[in-house]
């Protein structure tokens, strides 16, 4: 938007008499660069990171045996059902590849958490640990990926893990925090998604 400013403040300079189009077009401009400027502060305070999360939950059945490198392109889904039932911006959520395990998948996502994430959906002091383990206990997780995933029979959701990958504890520095880990990641995914995370 700025060449186009400066093109239509020269144009104008160049005119005789003021034009009410290019008047117009000028605002409109000014208009369009601070809208743009607001999202890019609004993305970028999203995505300042104060606790950063990896998931992992066993996913499980014939129907996920039966598609599984398909499910590791069915993200958008899913990722929509998950940041609804964490009530967080859905820009917080990030799916990785699932990993292949004997009978289905191991379902892997990060989940990216601050004030302005916690906010959303009035869920300021959500644990959403313990609604993912709700929802895996209940069943309704299982439901989501049978959704999600356009699976042809209900799937079985267990074994919900999570590791700390990097919490904000004074208020303004980022700190890393080593949990004990069993599960199987990728750890090379894991620290180049880190690398490049916000």
């Amino acid at each position: 938007n700025l060449p186009q400013l400066l093109i239509q403040s020269y144009f104008l300079s160049m005119s005789v008499s003021f034009s009410a189009i290019a008047i117009s077009s000028i605002v409109f401009s000014c208009v369009s660069m601070v809208v743009t400027a607001l999202g890019l502060a609004t993305d970028r305070k999203l995505f300042l990171n104060k606790k950063v999360t990896l998931v992992t939950i066993k996913v499980t059945g014939a129907s996920v045996t039966q598609r599984q490198k398909e499910c590791g392109f069915l993200k958008r889904a899913l990722r929509s059902e998950l940041s609804r039932l964490l009530q967080i911006h859905r820009l917080s959520v990030e799916i990785i590849k699932p990993a292949l395990i004997t009978d289905g998948v191991l379902l892997r996502f990060y989940m990216y958490e601050n004030e302005s994430t916690n906010t959303i959906g009035g869920a300021r002091s959500m644990d959403r640990n313990q609604v993912i383990t709700d929802a895996v206990n209940s069943g309704a997780f299982a439901d989501i990926v049978f959704g999600a995933w356009q699976l042809a029979d209900a799937p079985v959701t267990s074994d919900p893990r999570y590791e700390i990958l990097c919490e904000d504890t004074n208020g303004d520095q980022s700190t890393q925090k080593q949990v004990e880990w069993t599960g199987n990641t990728d750890t090379k995914q894991m620290q180049r998604s880190m690398e490049h995370a916000p």
